[in-house]
């Protein structure tokens, strides 16, 4: 069986033809060379994020080494409608568990709030009172990352796939799958996240559900991606919001 392993990071937004609210996140190196990862637009001066990404998006102290672009489509073209923040806060979940993927999830404040328009939205969290999402629910992610499992060159463009839940995923992932997680893909294989994907969004019913976090291989039958349960952390970003 193949290792657990999470979906590294990758890059940026706004899909030509479905909405998909998420951006890019650029965080400099040593050497001041730009490395692309993706989060998920949430609130006006916020964004959600996976806490398997680059160090310094992990850590508080190293904000000052990550950008966020908002508006953005093709990663090596300036298309005139890019929104280009810093972050003046990182607040990980204080509950993260690194060798479970547990509470795989964090908050980046923006140094302002962005300017919405028809090509920047804010994604709709879920309803706390909406019943849990059904086996075989139609969702889609959307990312940058690899389009085959042995690549090593990350999209230039942002893609999507339809994927559907998979409810019973314990059964794939004994032990491995928590409360917090929830699992999408193809019962046939041929459709998920992949690496480079980490941070990416999984929309249902126009719902921003599941953060693109950990898997066994990519697209392979019985094993879906695994995704961080957004509809779990209400409570945690509304206080964060409200508290910072």
């Amino acid at each position: 069986m193949a290792a657990m392993s999470y979906k590294p990071n990758t890059p940026v937004c706004v899909e030509k033809k479905k909405p998909c609210w998420e951006n890019l996140l650029n965080e400099s190196d040593t050497r001041g060379e730009g490395k692309g990862w993706k989060s998920y637009k949430n609130e006006p001066d916020y964004t959600l994020s996976p806490l398997t990404a680059p160090p310094a998006c992990r850590e508080p102290n190293r904000k000052h080494m990550i950008q966020v672009v908002l508006s953005e489509h093709i990663i090596q073209n300036v298309e005139g409608f890019e929104q280009i923040f810093n972050v003046s806060l990182v607040v990980r979940h204080y509950q993260y568990q690194h060798w479970t993927f547990d509470n795989d999830i964090m908050l980046l404040k923006l140094d302002r709030p962005a300017i919405l328009n028809t090509r920047v939205e804010p994604a709709a969290l879920p309803d706390p009172r909406s019943p849990p999402m059904a086996n075989g629910a139609r969702c889609t992610v959307s990312g940058w990352g690899v389009t085959w499992l042995n690549s090593y060159s990350l999209s230039p463009v942002l893609r999507s796939v339809d994927v559907d839940i998979f409810s019973n995923c314990w059964y794939y992932y004994y032990f491995r799958v928590t409360d917090n997680m929830i699992c999408a893909g193809s019962y046939f294989g041929g459709k998920d996240s992949c690496q480079g994907d980490s941070g990416g969004p999984l929309v249902c019913d126009g719902k921003f559900e599941g953060i693109v976090s950990w898997g066994i291989g990519c697209a392979y039958s019985y094993y879906p991606g695994v995704y961080t349960k957004v509809r779990n952390y209400l409570g945690w970003i509304n206080w964060v919001v409200q508290n910072s």
